[in-house]
């Protein structure tokens, strides 16, 4: 009895001992340092504060626990969260910041080596020497014992004796001045437990540009950084390791545990070399300090532990998910699921377990009030091992790839109905999903489905990702000959259809008219009246974007005659707006103005944002031909408030959009400065993974102008406008500036304000050389400076100074007023 009894005490002190060792990397020795004859015995507040170095990046959390256990009522609160988030260092810290509160001091139990419910009660009453080897008295004496103490007792680690919370329950029911706080990776279920979750650190946001300072103010930026100069004393952040920093940051969750191993591997690898091998973090982010659990050894230990407690069930659930790419929602999880098969365990409570055993994560998505699951790298990681390994990888694959087919169909048609008011967020958070997808038909030689899948995803390639859509739309082609299902025709129709308006939009001509002729023959071979239509209106388009305007308006009003306008609102609002601007380039800008007024009242009717966006910048366009300058005015104010509603909704893609439109639409006021500056933030959020972003700033400008409003002639006038040093000046402010100021219209110069340019235009044109006239009239037409100098056989060079000489001489500042001047004066 005796030796027992010594076994349980060392055994005891040593779990304690040990756990000091976990915290001792992030936060400096905690248990470790503290006397072992004090470890035995309740401590003061005063003294566990000496022993903790400071806590990074918790503040609030901290302060929010804090006023949780100071509450009368809160007697049992849980830290719940993954494994290696820090739970254990933050309960600590709150400890002593409220420890001065507890007259009979403050108990740390850590149940690191624990694997029954039965060793809780022994492992606390061993402090208080107590041995009892039975059960129900040990727990009486306990009991006896704190009764009358007014108490803080944390027991570190509960998630593997869950089993013992009703013994908890029993304590706090005969120990009115005992206070419980808990760690652990699955809470508790009691019913007077208070659950407080403990996310990963914050992480800097995709979508904003951070000086040095700024970044290292960030909570996961800061751990890393502070650990970082332990391993390598001389490490700093600099311009050069900035964007490094907080990839590396973003790929590890802004998990403490692997943000400090990945810290040390510094005395390895630069920054960029680390970067790189992330992929493979489990492997990686190994080499605990000596001294810490084993848990704490490694990632892959600390997942490996949490997955150990999981039932079988609940282990097949969360190897399943591995198959989601960026979070999911549950209505994914159940198609998967009902696809698959094989699930024993009610889907609702599987997923619920997970949650609440820390396995997986969730949140709002943007812009809805729908919940998305999302496994964390190292987990997701994990998962997907045990997924190889099983024999069902395969099955759960094709599972997820035709439920996502299935959407890309369902919100293709939501699209063309004019439903989805945010479509373009919507699509985008499922972005990488689709792409599994898609590349797991391509593996599976199934290019009806890769065909089908990258076809109906139109609305994404046009709105962000134009070249790799065309390249997804040509691999899926090539496989048609050898494909495992047979191709249908009107899927091989969609996806050429798809590609040619991707090619158009390219600037690919040949290409695009041949993939066009192909599609359009295919449509007509099956009688199918709707794809006939919009291929014509997507020829239409083509025809537009390289200035033959006439054809634009014959093959437009062909599709037109062919669709029946209330079955296809969408369609025919778009193919409006594409004979609004051929009739516009086409020398009737009164006409223009009021098929587009037409065509704004239309998509005021669905709220469709993508149309609703490129309609009010067509029409401010016109407006601004016409000399409405008051209109012109009111137009940019409802992009604006647009752009606002955007934000506040929280949904990313659409904002992208909306900086464009607005862009283009102070670009129509001459307000060139405050363009640029919301086409730089644009440029910073829009996330490609197809190299459009990394082109040469106007070129970009040029590409996304044409995709999203069909109209990029003030290119040109920016070009004329801004030197080189502006542009870049403008730039830099506008991936700089607060939302609030970004967004908020600019006064204009005082002689700029009172100009009138559109009424004092000179009245003959004499002073213009022969060249000068002919740059002039291929301007009024509507082409770019590129196509005039292919057109003229001149270098862009001389075009660009030809036409900032025909400004000056004409006393206008945009390419819309020099147009006006030439249709006026019958040059154009």
């Amino acid at each position: 009895m005796k030796e027992k009894t010594s076994d349980i005490e060392q055994r005891s002190l040593a779990e304690r001992s040990v756990a000091a060792g976990a915290h001792s990397l992030q936060l400096g020795p905690a248990y470790q340092e503290l006397p072992q004859h004090e470890i035995a015995q309740p401590m003061s507040a005063q003294h566990l504060a000496a022993s903790l170095p400071p806590l990074i990046g918790r503040e609030r959390e901290l302060a929010t626990i804090c006023a949780l256990l100071r509450q009368p009522e809160a007697r049992l609160i849980t830290l719940a969260g993954p494994g290696g988030v820090g739970k254990t260092r933050l309960a600590l810290k709150a400890m002593s910041e409220v420890g001065p509160a507890y007259a009979d001091g403050i108990v740390l139990v850590s149940l690191a080596s624990a694997h029954a419910a039965s060793e809780v009660i022994p492992a606390v009453a061993i402090i208080f020497g107590l041995a009892e080897k039975q059960p129900e008295i040990l727990l009486a004496q306990l009991m006896a014992v704190l009764q009358h103490k007014r108490m803080l007792l944390l027991l570190d680690g509960f998630e593997e004796v869950i089993g013992a919370a009703p013994q908890l329950h029993r304590l706090l029911s005969a120990c009115p001045g005992l206070v419980i706080l808990v760690t652990s990776q699955t809470v508790l279920g009691l019913l007077e437990e208070r659950v407080f979750s403990v996310l990963p650190l914050a992480l800097p946001s995709p979508t904003r540009a951070y000086s040095c300072a700024e970044l290292g103010q960030i909570p996961a930026v800061a751990l890393f950084l502070e650990r970082a100069s332990v391993a390598r004393p001389n490490f700093t952040l600099t311009p050069a390791n900035i964007q490094t920093i907080a990839q590396i940051c973003a790929r590890l969750d802004g998990l403490p545990l692997a943000l400090e191993l990945a810290a040390a591997r510094l005395r390895l690898f630069s920054p960029h070399e680390l970067l790189a091998r992330l992929d493979h973090r489990l492997s990686v982010l190994t080499g605990g300090p000596r001294g810490a659990p084993e848990r704490h050894q490694s990632l892959r230990k600390t997942v490996e532990r949490s997955y150990r407690l999981l039932t079988a069930d609940e282990q097949r659930l969360f190897r399943r998910l591995a198959v989601f790419m960026g979070g999911c929602t549950f209505q994914a999880i159940e198609a998967m699921t009902r696809l698959a098969g094989k699930q024993r365990e009610p889907l609702l409570d599987a997923t619920a377990s997970l949650i609440n055993q820390s396995m997986i994560l969730h949140e709002s998505q943007h812009g809805t009030e729908e919940q998305r699951f999302i496994l964390m790298g190292a987990f997701g990681e994990y998962a997907l091992e045990m997924l190889r390994a099983s024999d069902e990888e395969g099955v759960i694959r094709q599972a997820h790839a035709e439920y996502y087919l299935g959407l890309a169909h369902s919100l293709e048609q939501k699209v063309v109905r004019g439903e989805l008011l945010h479509w373009v967020g919507w699509i985008k958070s499922e972005y990488e999903n689709l792409q599994a997808a898609f590349h797991w038909f391509l593996a599976s030689n199934d290019a009806e489905r890769a065909l089908s899948l990258g076809g109906s995803l139109w609305p994404l390639w046009l709105q962000s990702s134009t070249v790799e859509g065309y390249h997804w739309i040509q691999q899926a082609l090539e496989r048609c000959p050898e494909s495992s299902t047979p191709v249908q025709v009107d899927t091989k129709a969609w996806a050429m259809h798809t590609a040619a308006m991707l090619g158009y939009y390219k600037g690919n001509w040949a290409a695009a008219d041949a993939l066009a002729s192909e599609s359009l023959q295919l449509f007509r071979t099956i009688n199918h009246a709707h794809g006939i239509a919009r291929v014509l209106i997507t020829q239409g388009i083509g025809m537009l974007l390289r200035g033959q305007y006439h054809s634009a308006n014959r093959l437009v009003e062909e599709g037109i005659r062919i669709l029946p306008r209330a079955q296809h609102s969408w369609l025919f609002t778009e193919a409006s707006l594409v004979l609004a601007y051929s009739t516009y380039f086409d020398g009737n800008a009164h006409l223009a103005y009021m098929i587009g007024k037409d065509c704004l009242g239309l998509v005021q009717q669905s709220g469709e944002l993508y149309m609703m966006i490129r309609a009010l910048h067509a029409q401010a366009l016109f407006a601004q031909s016409q000399g409405n300058e008051a209109e012109v005015a009111y137009l940019c104010e409802e992009v604006a408030e647009i752009t606002r509603a955007t934000v506040r909704a929280g949904v990313g893609a659409p904002f992208v959009i909306c900086l464009i439109g607005l862009g283009a639409v102070a670009a129509i006021q001459r307000q060139y400065v405050w363009a640029v500056r919301l086409w730089a933030r644009a440029r910073a959020i829009y996330k490609r993974g197809d190299g459009i972003s990394e082109m040469e700033p106007y070129q970009w400008l040029e590409m996304v102008l044409k995709t999203h409003l069909l109209y990029a002639n003030g290119v040109d006038d920016i070009r004329a406008a801004l030197s080189d040093q502006a542009f870049a000046a403008a730039c830099s402010e506008g991936e700089s500036l607060p939302l609030d100021e970004l967004l908020d219209k600019p006064e204009l110069p005082r002689q700029a304000a009172a100009k009138a340019p559109l009424a004092k235009l000179p009245a003959c044109a004499g002073d213009l050389t022969p060249r000068e006239r002919e740059v002039l009239q291929l301007l009024a037409q509507g082409l770019s400076n590129a196509l005039i100098a292919e057109q003229l056989v001149i270098g862009l060079t001389t075009v660009n100074s030809h036409v900032r000489t025909i400004y000056r001489k004409l006393d206008v500042s945009s390419r819309s007023a020099a147009t006006r001047y030439a249709l006026e004066h019958r040059l154009g």
